[in-house]
């Protein structure tokens, strides 16, 4: 297996790389000296590293073997994580340059075009941006449905899987704003406007009728003001508050407790 690794990643490594995983071998044996006798380099060769821009890949491979010999477990997750670095930074790239093209789009062809390959290509990679970057592309989406309106692109359904709970959480207020603008609005349409799941938001809309309605027969800090000028800041995070506990009351519950979800919610 190590000749295998040694073959297939010796040739990613930088010099960067070969200084780190030279130091902890170092670390391992206690000197230079030791460590360069352990890969089959000289002390001299060794301190070389530190003045030439790049480190040969023969090199390389001696010093991947060597490491994978004394220090396994620890190189592999060395490599593990920088290979998952650099792919998270070629994703990165890749779909800001996606973005700047669907902002800059002037066709409603274009758009849907770009966004079609946006679209997949983070469908394919969800894994990879929920553990790294979905900030990132919660922003580029804030901005790129209102373009995708503004040109009256359609835009190809989320599927429930595809969303976070984060991205619920996130959605919240602005759900909350369009309940209490008017609460006779159709889900499926809310939906549509902002490019959400249909079933998300009919079971979150479903939750927001029980909480205005409970509010008003039961009146507690968080209820909707009964004037007939709602204040709708003060509704908004009454509404907000009171679905965030039932939230963290669900994730008290058995299954929840494994794998908090916001799916354990909105099926309620």
């Amino acid at each position: 297996m190590s000749l295998y690794i040694t073959k297939q990643y010796a040739d990613m490594l930088t010099k960067e790389d070969v200084l780190q995983l030279f130091d902890q071998l170092q670390r391992k044996f206690g000197s230079r000296n030791k460590a360069s006798k352990i890969c089959g380099f000289t002390n001299k060769t060794t301190y070389e590293w530190e003045k030439v821009k790049y480190v040969k890949s023969t090199t390389k491979e001696k010093l991947l073997k060597a490491s994978l010999q004394h220090n396994f477990l620890y190189t592999l997750e060395y490599l593990f994580n920088r290979s998952n670095r650099r792919n998270v930074n070629i994703l990165s790239t890749f779909l800001s340059t996606l973005y700047s093209f669907l902002l800059e789009s002037e066709s409603k062809n274009n758009f849907e075009k770009n966004y079609l390959t946006f679209f997949n290509f983070k469908t394919k990679n969800r894994g990879l941006i929920r553990d790294q970057i979905e900030d990132e592309l919660s922003d580029m989406y804030f901005y790129l449905i209102p373009k995708a309106n503004e040109l009256k692109a359609q835009l190809p359904p989320i599927p429930t899987n595809d969303i976070s709970s984060k991205e619920l959480l996130d959605a919240i207020p602005l759900l909350c704003d369009m309940y209490l603008m008017n609460p006779s609005n159709q889900p499926k349409t809310i939906a549509h406007t902002i490019n959400f799941p249909p079933d998300s938001v009919i079971k979150l809309w479903s939750i927001f009728e029980k909480i205005h309605f409970s509010s008003k027969e039961q009146p507690s800090e968080t209820s909707l003001p009964s004037e007939e000028e709602i204040d709708k800041t003060t509704a908004l995070e009454g509404l907000k508050t009171d679905f965030i506990k039932q939230y963290n009351n669900g994730l008290s519950s058995e299954s929840s407790s494994e794998y908090p979800n916001l799916q354990n919610v909105i099926a309620m």
